[in-house]
Order: C-alpha cells, then sequence, then structure tokens
C-alpha cells in the first residue's frame, strides 16, 4: 500500500499499487461517516466540467473533501486546478492515475471511504474516436467498468453484493 503523506504537494510512486505513473497528491484525512465532513472522488477532475465541478462543491459544501483522480490525457489539465490546494488545502487531493487500472482504483477505494464516486473521465471528441477507438474503449468501457467493479472501502465485495446500497448514475 502507498505511504500516506500529509503534505499539501507530493508524490508518491505508483508502482506498489500495480502501476508505472506518479501518483500527485494534495492529502487530507478524515473519515466519512457519521458526523464527518463527506468525502467525494472525482475522476476526470483535470478535464472542463470535472474542475468546475470540484470548484463548485469545494466552495459551496463546507467541509467537502475532494479526491480527483485524472490520468492527465489530452484533455485534462492541472491548470484547470491553479490554486484549489492554495484556497480550499487539506480538503483537496490528486492522484494522477488511470481509472482503468484496477490495482490502482483497488488501492485508492480502499484507502477511504468515500461519500460519492462521480466520474467525468471519458473520451468524448469525435474526431478522436474515428481516428483511435481503442482509447474511448479503455477509458469509457473498461474504466467504468472498473469503478463499478471496484468495492469500496469497509465492503466485502463488488456492486452486486455490497452491504451499503450505492447509486451509480449514468450521464
Amino acid at each position: 500500500m502507498p505511504q500516506k503523506v500529509q503534505s499539501s504537494a507530493a508524490s508518491r510512486s505508483a508502482s506498489e499499487a500495480g502501476g508505472g505513473t506518479q501518483f500527485l497528491l494534495a492529502r487530507a484525512r478524515a473519515p466519512l461517516l457519521g458526523s464527518a465532513p463527506m468525502r467525494i472522488l472525482v475522476t476526470g477532475g483535470c478535464g472542463f466540467i470535472g474542475s468546475n465541478f470540484i470548484r463548485y462543491i469545494l466552495q459551496h459544501y463546507k467541509p467537502a473533501y475532494m479526491t480527483n483522480v485524472d490520468a492527465l490525457t489530452y484533455a485534462g489539465n492541472l491548470a484547470n486546478l491553479d490554486g484549489v490546494v492554495e484556497e480550499h488545502g487539506e480538503r483537496y487531493e490528486f492522484f494522477q492515475a488511470d481509472i482503468a487500472n484496477a490495482d490502482q482504483m483497488d488501492t485508492l477505494l480502499h484507502e477511504e471511504q468515500f461519500y460519492a464516486i462521480i466520474n467525468f473521465a471519458a473520451e468524448s471528441h469525435v474526431d478522436r474516436s474515428i481516428n483511435s477507438p481503442q482509447n474511448f474503449i479503455h477509458t469509457n468501457v473498461v474504466g467504468t467498468s472498473v469503478l463499478l467493479q471496484t468495492p469500496p472501502a469497509g465492503t466485502a465485495s463488488s456492486v452486486s453484493s455490497r452491504s451499503r446500497p450505492m447509486k451509480f448514475t449514468v450521464r
């Protein structure tokens, strides 16, 4: 399991989680259930829609904690979230990871108890889908499947047998 870091801008290797990429991290620790603040996992949070969603939640729902997972492909840009760590500090964290990497998602989903998982990670440019449909299948189908099949912290197995019901919305 990756080592926990408490700094506002740190990095850690994902090799322990089965990947060769870097996890970039601005970390906060808070339990979710009970009177604790909600923690939301957002995938694709460095894209236009995801980054605006993160900013909105952090500004309007205090204290909410946001965990952002993005592979930083052509549509993801860290600059979309400039100033978020400085403004919201421990309430925001970022991991550079691919949602289709089951080991990375399993590690992340077992570290925290998330109130919700909101998936904005998608390949959506039509021109790119014609030139390279494999990327669309990888992110839009395989990645979403990994999120649906990876049990969150505190559960024994996948979606079909969770003790706490979860609602999945596809838009």
